[in-house]
């Protein structure tokens, strides 16, 4: 080990945690881990796993310099706390990864951010008790934690960097800020928009909520859901459905959160001429009480709805769809109820 790697490389750890202290730490029982209940006790990484994290650390890590090193310290530090309403990565974090990806090759920013997810999810097991993430979604992580130290050790994306889609959800994952749901991954925290806040205020009038809107300026906070085109096995009816049936079971263990939103091409009323196969990801929500919020076309949408489905992009080039984006609000007391009416015995 160099002497520059020494001084450098460890210093944004506690000083009694080196790769292999922190590799036992994460291998083993949750017991010590602070605040910890009954549900932690799930082990998040197994052995393998937390040696692999370890492993793809101290290798990125030594092939770095003293500035590299620190550039990954004041990144994950510059990250939000995972209670702020918005929900986002936060102006500070995304101003020092702009700068970032300026100021360095892209090789060496591509290894600054595999660091940078490698050190974060090795301290899953010390950030998610603060998180109140209920068993059934902490069975997840045996599964996402292995999808991600897999996906870091190819090392093939050579668009790890924000605001790149795959890196940012790697990001959010490894730092708690989001929670792998099975078909979709959950922001803990998210906004609507002014209009969408308006149209829930106008149904839902009441006291708390305008307080919420004169505190945040809209209505907040929210579990926002994601789609992860890297990993689809979930992606079915059935899949959904337990996937809303964990946004309850987090509802539940997070009573500020006002609901779920989700904002996609997917949620088109067309689709149910265009793929009636897909319908059910509108008609689960809305029949059960969710509000639809028509959005704009973007080039995004278009390309997300017709890279799958060569129906839908003969369609398109037809003129006879274009994709509409349109967000999805389902409130929690609608879901929550969704949630019981399906499985009373479990909820």
């Amino acid at each position: 080990m160099s002497q520059e790697y020494s001084r450098a490389g460890l210093e944004w750890l506690p000083r009694t945690e080196t790769p292999s202290t922190i590799k036992d730490q994460f291998a083993g029982s949750l017991e010590a881990l602070p605040e910890a209940n009954p549900a932690l006790q799930l082990a998040l990484f197994d052995p393998e796993i937390a040696d692999a994290f370890s492993a793809e650390w101290d290798g990125v890590a030594r092939r770095l310099r003293s500035e590299e090193l620190s550039c990954a310290k004041e990144l994950r530090m510059a990250l939000p706390d995972w209670r702020s309403p918005s929900g986002g990565l936060g102006a500070r974090f995304i101003n020092l990864a702009t700068k970032a990806s300026k100021r360095f090759e892209h090789s060496t920013l591509l290894m600054i951010n595999r660091l940078l997810v490698a050190q974060l999810a090795l301290r899953l097991p010390q950030s998610i008790p603060g998180r109140n993430v209920p068993s059934e979604v902490l069975a997840l992580y045996p599964l996402a934690a292995r999808q991600l130290v897999t996906y870091l050790q190819e090392a093939s994306d050579q668009q790890y960097h924000y605001p790149h889609d795959s890196f940012v959800k790697d990001l959010r994952f490894a730092s708690g800020l989001s929670v792998p749901g099975g078909a979709q991954d959950v922001d803990l925290r998210s906004t609507i928009g002014y209009r969408a806040s308006a149209r829930m205020l106008m149904r839902i009038p009441s006291g708390r909520n305008i307080l919420r809107v004169l505190r945040y300026g809209q209505l907040a906070p929210w579990f926002r859901i994601h789609t992860d085109s890297r990993y689809l096995h979930d992606f079915n009816e059935p899949g959904w459905d337990a996937c809303y049936h964990r946004i309850a079971a987090l509802l539940k263990t997070h009573p500020e959160v006002l609901g779920m939103v989700g904002t996609s091409w997917f949620y088109d009323p067309q689709l149910e001429s265009v793929s009636p196969r897909l319908g059910y990801l509108r008609l689960r929500p809305v029949e059960r009480g969710a509000t639809v919020v028509r959005n704009r076309t973007s080039s995004f949408d278009i390309e997300s709805a017709t890279a799958t489905s060569e129906s839908r992009r003969r369609l398109y080039e037809a003129g006879k769809f274009v994709p509409v984006s349109h967000t999805i609000l389902w409130p929690r007391e609608e879901l929550l109820a969704w949630a019981h009416s399906a499985a009373p015995k479990a909820l």
